[in-house]
């Protein structure tokens, strides 16, 4: 997963680049991006086949709509459950509890794919998470009411993203 960052990470740059370069200059540059897209490729596929074991595992969650290995290789990679001795010590990892958010310590890599994780989710309007991510989102409105919507949204996907995390503990943790 670390590999298929990284590889994320210089593709987007790469393009970004060769954009600015060609708007710049109004000739395209001499780079190779389709070796990278295919090596990407490739470390998708590889994650898939990594993550086969802990999808055993986790057979009713790997029905949800919009996860996918992508994602469940992202948390297992940056934070093992297995590796925590509590649920709490994982949460805080991860970044979702009140101390990691005061303290600013926890791993910069989970909160990202949490995020997109729980966005897909939603997007997908999976029955289960969709259903608690609007039952939090109407808890926070009547909460904060002063909130603007987005603090709201933001709210309730933190809180989606804490139940998961709490699920994904119990199964390989």
């Amino acid at each position: 997963m670390r590999q298929y960052d990284k590889v994320n990470t210089i593709l987007v740059t790469m393009k970004n680049w060769s954009t600015a370069y060609q708007k710049d200059f109004g000739e395209v540059p001499d780079i190779d991006v389709g070796q990278t897209i295919i090596l990407k490729e490739t470390l998708a596929k590889e994650l898939k086949i990594l993550t086969k074991k802990e999808r055993r595992k986790i057979k009713h969650i790997m029905h949800i709509k919009g996860l996918g290995s992508r994602y469940l290789a992202g948390i297992l990679a940056y934070a093992h459950p297995s590796r925590f001795p509590g649920q709490r010590k994982f949460l805080f990892y991860c970044g979702y509890t009140q101390a990691s958010g005061k303290l600013k310590k926890y791993n910069r890599r989970i909160k990202p794919i949490m995020y997109n994780l729980v966005g897909s989710i939603i997007k997908a309007k999976d029955p289960k998470y969709y259903g608690l991510y609007l039952k939090f989102k109407e808890d926070a409105k009547t909460r904060n009411p002063n909130k603007p919507k987005i603090a709201i949204h933001r709210i309730a996907i933190n809180r989606t993203a804490t139940f998961f995390l709490k699920e994904i503990y119990e199964l390989l943790g």
